[in-house]
């Protein structure tokens, strides 16, 4: 009496099952509950006939050789209550021998919820891959957009710098060169855009970075006004 009360305020259904041909031999409170058959009504019953996933005798036949291999099995599917609306479940099959005989103890949990979630996440996950090849796409459409009339002044520019190096002071070539090393770090700087688009989602070989370059680079592609001083005052690693 102590275990029908400990077994009917169980959280799963649980069905006592008779292996050849699935019929239920005794069912729990929470099983009657959750299908809303009486527990008269289910001991008429087998198991395909409430389970979607074991349509015919040949279907549970087949679980119940796999079952016999393992002694443990887990099967997900879907189970139909009495008014045809289905949920579904993750049912647990043990084998067990008593006097000699087989029985199967099915222990069945309602996995609903845990379903829905996980529909949800993978819809998430589409939308995130979406999304990032969205943004991928645009940081090359953005790289060949800004790349091109980069190419122009810097064609220009090596240009004036040859065809008329005899025309030009030491201040038309120093300013020459400074555009050209400007159109060169704005190149590199779109480069560098387009390799942080890729980041998460392919691996990149990691490289030591020395900052005592970086950093006075980075100062110099930021060009402060003449009345702020950038000071380094310490080596960097």
């Amino acid at each position: 009496e102590l275990f029908r009360n400990l077994i009917n305020r169980s959280n799963d259904y649980i069905f006592a099952i008779e292996p050849k041909w699935g019929r239920f031999l005794d069912v729990n409170e929470k099983a009657c509950d959750s299908l809303g058959y009486t527990r008269e009504e289910l001991l008429d019953m087998t198991l395909k006939d409430i389970d979607e996933s074991i349509p015919d005798d040949s279907s549970w036949q087949k679980h119940l050789k796999e079952l016999k291999l393992k002694a443990d099995l887990v099967i997900e599917g879907q189970h139909r209550r009495k008014d045809a609306s289905t949920f579904f479940v993750e049912m647990s099959l043990k084998l067990v021998t008593q006097e000699k005989e087989d029985y199967v103890i099915a222990t069945v949990r309602d996995i609903t919820e845990r379903k829905r979630a996980e529909e949800k996440q993978a819809k998430l996950f589409e939308q995130v891959e979406s999304i990032n090849k969205e943004l991928k796409d645009f940081a090359y459409i953005v790289s060949h957009d800004l790349k091109a009339p980069l190419r122009g002044i810097k064609t220009i520019a090596d240009w004036i710098a040859t065809d008329y190096s005899d025309k030009l002071d030491e201040d038309g070539r120093e300013q020459i060169g400074l555009l050209s090393g400007r159109v060169d770090r704005m190149h590199n700087l779109i480069d560098g855009i387009l390799e942080y688009s890729r980041v998460g989602r392919e691996k990149e070989k990691q490289v030591r970075v020395n900052l005592n370059d970086l950093v006075p680079e980075i100062i110099d592609t930021v060009a402060p006004p003449e009345n702020i001083a950038i000071t380094i005052e310490n080596e960097m690693p």
